[in-house]
């Protein structure tokens, strides 16, 4: 009973317990919520600032005496200020009911590009990654990928072969076993040219993506882009 007594009181533990939650709430939920709305680091963290700077600032000017009542709805406005707007953001993204608005992309190729940078906020020389998918509607294909045969000078130039709105998908060197046209001659193996052609009425373009949604694509998947409204009128983009 008497280590029971003498325990830290009971505020301290609360306020610890309160702390405690913040932490996980903004190292893991906030960061969540925000990269919905593909919001940097950065950004993240200007938005978060932004509403406790606005937030402090009310709180100064309508401050008057010092009593505890005061400080009090004080503390609690601050508090409100750190949550204000990922509960927005939240709200917009949970209860958004509206039909998304989608276009259908074709992956045609992926990629990405590595360069020395400076990571945020550290400040440190890191290496940074960009994360790349090549992208063409699915409404301008006029005709399904074909194999068209081509000859060996065309198919290393990798030209596309007798249209000028043509997408080369893939190459492949086929080999095949040929008779020899008189009796008593070994067969010869004899190679031919084929290009992974599709037609099309548009060009192809490179967007760059997150890692996360770029490992989810290869060559030849189809990319459904869905911009959402938002219930709270917070544009917002999904994937799939």
């Amino acid at each position: 009973m008497q280590f029971f007594f003498n325990r830290k009181p009971r505020g301290e533990i609360t306020r610890f317990a309160l702390f405690a939650a913040m932490l996980v709430v903004y190292l893991f939920i906030v960061p969540h919520v925000f990269s919905v709305y593909s919001i940097s680091f950065p950004g993240y963290l200007l938005v978060i600032a932004s509403s406790v700077a606005v937030a402090y600032i009310l709180v100064k000017k309508t401050e008057r005496a010092p009593d505890d009542a005061r400080i009090n709805e004080h503390a609690l406005l601050m508090t409100m200020a750190f949550y204000t707007l990922p509960f927005l953001a939240g709200i917009n993204y949970a209860f958004d009911l509206s039909r998304p608005a989608t276009i259908k992309y074709l992956v045609t190729g992926t990629g990405k590009h590595s360069f020395e940078g400076y990571s945020e906020p550290e400040e440190r020389k890191s290496e940074i990654t960009s994360y790349y998918l090549h992208l063409l509607p699915a409404d301008s294909i006029i005709a399904p990928p074909q194999w068209v045969e081509v000859g060996e000078e065309h198919y290393k130039k990798d030209l596309n072969p007798g249209c000028t709105n043509c997408i080369v998908l893939d190459r492949e060197r086929r080999l095949s076993s040929v008779k020899a046209a008189s009796a008593g001659l070994p067969d010869s193996v004899e190679a031919t040219y084929h290009l992974l052609v599709l037609k099309t009425n548009a060009l192809v373009a490179r967007r760059e993506f997150e890692q996360g949604v770029y490992n989810r694509f290869t060559k030849g998947d189809y990319l459904y882009s869905e911009a959402h409204h938002g219930l709270l009128g917070f544009s917002w983009h999904s994937y799939r």
